[in-house]
């Protein structure tokens, strides 16, 4: 495993499981907009990313984007 591909991957996995954890959920979308990362592009990023919808109880958004990320794998 490379840098970049931490860098690009493994990072923002852990940068939103840290926000969702922290009670920032609100703050994943920005973030992610931010890096340049869509929530669908590893399936772990859309599942920390479902969990900040769940906080926020947006559960039709955690269904479709489980359903997207899953197609993608």
């Amino acid at each position: 495993m490379g840098k970049i591909w931490v860098d690009t991957h493994i990072q923002p996995i852990n940068l939103v499981a840290g926000l969702v954890s922290a009670g920032r959920s609100s703050e994943v979308q920005g973030t992610l907009d931010s890096l340049r990362v869509k929530a669908t592009s590893i399936f772990e990023l859309a599942y920390n990313t479902a969990c900040s919808l769940i906080e926020r109880e947006k559960y039709k958004d955690v269904e479709q984007l489980l359903l997207s990320a899953r197609r993608q794998v």
